[in-house]
């Protein structure tokens, strides 16, 4: 239970500091979970292995690029959504401080 806890509100940490990446311009800071699973993957899964091979690394990049890939289009998304809402909020200030006039 108490492993359980851990690995949940280690989750949901990274989850607030994805959330906040969101919030930045920089887009490479949004690589930070998929790069945490892939050191989760290499720190975990890779020493249970008996052997390493060519292959598991090989798909260990693959999942990286395609995690890469998910996240960019996620926070490309994202970002252009932001952007939009702040121009139509400014939009709506400008017609009231025009109706003002």
């Amino acid at each position: 239970m108490k492993q359980e806890m851990i690995q949940f509100l280690i989750c949901l940490g990274a989850g607030m500091i994805q959330w906040g990446f969101g919030y930045i311009k920089n887009k490479w800071l949004g690589l930070v979970l998929p790069a945490g699973f892939i050191g989760y993957l290499v720190i975990y899964l890779l020493p249970k292995s008996t052997t390493l091979t060519f292959g598991k690394i090989l798909m260990l990049f693959l999942l990286l690029a395609v995690l890469m890939f998910i996240f960019y289009m996620a926070w490309h998304d994202g970002s252009d959504a932001k952007e939009k809402k702040i121009k139509k909020d400014l939009e709506k200030m400008e017609a009231k401080d025009l109706e003002k006039r």
